[in-house]
């Protein structure tokens, strides 16, 4: 990490472990909320998608350096690292068309791509465009905003970046599309999802249909 010039090394948290501690509470009490029976593929589908968060919380939220923190602060002053905002979306296209574009520009348009496909299974309420496309949007503007907060006081080395948003909450809406089209065309995964539907609570129907 380099602050007013000087390179700063101090150690890194890469393990995931707190990662899947928090998300397991989540679905633990979750379950505990809705109270009903989750069902084989329910529960499958609920795994697969835990792994699938915990790997985005790992590959957006680590690592987490660990260091003396007030006396890096009262050395450097906090928020001094270089460029770690990024207001302008076009940056995405500064290193076109090298290998590193493609990574980040392709990486985040289909990191939350998966999102958009197993959120309307995983949470059945979730049947608009604009629902799932909202919820990726925050869910990619909490990522961004942990990493400007996060990086401000050197506890992480990442990038607020708005071309990030874009990209995410655009593969978010592509994976929703995919799923509308697997539920036109594949009359055994609408009946999977209406069975899921039906096992809603009353109180998350009545959110949903607000």
């Amino acid at each position: 990490m380099l602050i007013n010039n000087t390179y700063i090394n101090p150690r890194a948290l890469t393990a995931t472990w707190p990662f899947v501690v928090l998300w397991l509470l989540f679905v633990v009490v979750y379950k505990w909320r809705t109270g009903k029976h989750w069902s084989d593929l329910s529960l499958i589908a609920m795994i697969i998608f835990s792994f699938y968060i915990t790997k985005v919380m790992s590959m957006t939220m680590l690592p987490i350096f660990i260091y003396h923190f007030w006396y890096v602060g009262d050395m450097f002053g906090f928020g001094q690292q270089v460029d770690f905002v990024h207001l302008n979306p076009v940056r995405a296209f500064d290193y076109f068309p090298s290998w590193f574009w493609f990574e980040q520009f392709f990486g985040n348009f289909i990191m939350l791509t998966p999102f958009g496909i197993m959120a309307p299974y995983v949470f059945p309420r979730l049947r608009k465009l604009w629902q799932v496309g909202l919820l990726a949007f925050g869910v990619s503007l909490s990522i961004e905003t942990y990493q400007f907060v996060f990086s401000y006081f050197y506890i992480t080395a990442r990038y607020f970046e708005t071309s990030d948003l874009i990209l995410n909450t655009t593969g978010a809406l592509i994976g929703f599309g995919i799923w509308r089209l697997v539920m036109r065309h594949s009359q055994h995964v609408h009946h999977l999802y209406e069975h899921r539907l039906a096992n809603e609570p009353q109180y998350l129907r009545d959110l949903f249909n607000k």
